[in-house]
Formats: C-alpha cells, sequence, structure tokens
C-alpha cells in the first residue's frame, strides 16, 4: 500500500471528517478570495475619490510652532507670530508652478 491508498482510504471510511476537511477549506478559500477583493474595490473607489479633488495646494501664513509636552507627551502647540494673508501674498499664489 502507498501512502496515497492509505489517505483516500481513510477520507472515504471518515465521511463526516472528510465533509468538515472540505468544507472548511471551501470557506476559508471563498473568504480570502471575498477580502482580497472586498480591498481591491475599496482601494479603487478611494483611488477614484482622491483623483476627483485633483491637485490641491494649502497656503498658511508663516507661524513659529512652541510645542507644549508634560510629562513627556506633547500635549498641544501654540503658533505664535502668524499673520493673515495680504493681496501681495495672493499674487505670489498664482505664481506657484503647477498650482
Amino acid at each position: 500500500m502507498k501512502l496515497l491508498d492509505i489517505s483516500l482510504n481513510n477520507l472515504r471510511r471518515k465521511k463526516g471528517r472528510t465533509f468538515f476537511l472540505i468544507s472548511g477549506l471551501a470557506i476559508g478559500i471563498g473568504a480570502a478570495v471575498a477580502m482580497t477583493s472586498v480591498g481591491d474595490a475599496m482601494n479603487k473607489e478611494v483611488m477614484h475619490a482622491l483623483d476627483e479633488f485633483g491637485a490641491n495646494i494649502l497656503v498658511l501664513p508663516a507661524s513659529e510652532g512652541l510645542p507644549l509636552s508634560y510629562g513627556g507627551l506633547t500635549v498641544s502647540a501654540v503658533n505664535t507670530g502668524g499673520r493673515e494673508l495680504t493681496m501681495d501674498d495672493v499674487a505670489r499664489i498664482r505664481s506657484i508652478k503647477n498650482k
């Protein structure tokens, strides 16, 4: 008797165990395929949504940040020296390459 014959005879004798083995493998493979498909679909949807927005530029006035920490943990940051944007800044913003 070969090893293949022994394993096939064992599967024939224990039909309930064989059924659960095959169904467990099928469920596992199906779940893996479904999760991969859902992940790919979500990735494509997010990429499509980001492409709709296009290239955006966020323009903020220059400011100095003062980090506050307590016991080694950063609690918050205080911005100092900030100013409002002026009309001169608008001209400089419009001169940005690839805006």
